[in-house]
């Protein structure tokens, strides 16, 4: 056992040793401190503008619900209708949402006749696309809180005439007992985890960490065919030359998996470490199984340093980094981050995984008995 760890710490001091690996080791903390910065920045997806053509106490309190807001839309209060319009014209603004002067008179025109078709609130907006569909939903959310008391309050006079002599604000003790939020959706991974705490910017930062895993592999394979013209492991007998490549690859995920792990939760994706860890340890045998049999089946170093910038870049379009492309899904298969993205949150992709490393080390010996690499 001494020798195995003697054997391991020589190969881990080789590899510290190598620039390129110091700098893939490196990018993994400025990556999460450049993730962690933005996020404190005054960002956000869209830039929309809150304006009244009046004064109206409840579109004022609707007004300052979205200000106080912890969203991924930039909102911005606007002097006049006039003036937002302006800004939305020229590009300096994505939206402007406009309401109406008599807002509750509006609003009780709406409850008491559902079949009227006609808005109350002015969306302005120069384009239509998914981001700024998706954004009217946080309008409706604002909206419904005040709807629904409003709709509370109407329905409680209509059918409890024996309420008449309570005022509004005695009936409303009943109705804030009620817990309301103000989001007519929760969002949660199918663990039941609320989603919604994750900043968008840090959403895509386990695919980043994973890729870089892969690109840290792939250096690693090809650090491996330099030392084996050099003669490095010509004293390992054939039939075990696959341990110097697998204590290799393994080394070199391990080390980067610490960076991935402490980069994880920098950037509060990493909560369940219970669940963070087996997942790095299966996916580092994932990626060294995966860089093994690429190696032996591209059997030459510049093909297979000129298909390392290819990987990488379909690694980050196919694999569902930033987005999930179900089209494709049969080539997401075919890359070893996909496994680590879809593990946290589907318990089956430990299983895939498993399987996936199975049949990259049988392919990785197939190879190695045709070709004897």
């Amino acid at each position: 056992m001494k020798q195995v760890l003697l054997w391991l710490w020589l190969l881990a001091k080789r590899l510290l040793k190598k620039p390129t690996f110091l700098a893939i080791l490196l990018f993994v903390p400025l990556l999460s401190f450049g993730y962690q910065a933005m996020t404190r920045e005054d960002s956000g997806m869209l830039t929309i503008l809150l304006t009244q053509e009046g004064n109206d106490p409840t579109a004022s309190a609707i007004i300052q619900d979205l200000l106080e807001q912890d969203s991924v839309f930039r909102y911005q209060v606007c002097n006049s209708p006039e003036e937002a319009a302006g800004l939305v014209q020229t590009g300096k603004a994505d939206a402007a949402w406009v309401f109406p002067e008599d807002l509750e008179r509006h609003m009780d025109e709406f409850l008491a006749d559902h079949t009227e078709k006609a808005g109350f609130v002015q969306v302005l907006q120069r384009e239509q696309n998914t981001t700024l569909m998706l954004s009217r939903e946080r309008l409706c959310g604002a909206m419904y809180r005040y709807l629904s008391q409003r709709y509370y309050l109407q329905y409680t006079r209509e059918e409890f005439p024996s309420l008449q002599d309570l005022t509004d604000e005695e009936l409303m003790v009943y109705y804030d007992e009620i817990e309301m939020t103000n989001q007519l959706f929760e969002y949660k991974d199918v663990n039941d985890q609320d989603v919604t705490t994750v900043h968008y910017l840090v959403a895509p930062m386990r695919g980043i960490l994973a890729v870089v895993t892969l690109l840290c592999g792939l250096a690693t394979a090809l650090y491996y065919m330099k030392d084996r013209q050099k003669g490095t492991f010509d004293l390992v007998p054939d039939r075990f030359q696959a341990l110097p490549e697998l204590g290799c690859q393994m080394v070199s995920c391990l080390i980067m998996g610490v960076a991935v792990l402490l980069a994880l939760v920098l950037t509060g994706l990493g909560e369940h470490l219970l669940l963070e860890i087996p997942a790095l340890l299966l996916y580092s045998l994932c990626v060294a199984s995966f860089c093994m049999m690429l190696r032996a089946l591209c059997g030459n170093i510049r093909i297979l340093g000129g298909l390392l910038p290819l990987l990488c870049v379909a690694a980050l379009v196919l694999c569902p980094v930033f987005f999930d492309l179900s089209q494709l899904r049969l080539f997401q298969f075919l890359l070893p981050p996909t496994y680590f993205i879809n593990c946290v949150y589907n318990p089956w992709y430990f299983l895939y995984m498993g399987l996936y490393c199975g049949i990259c080390f049988g392919i990785y010996t197939l190879l190695q008995k045709c070709f004897h690499q």
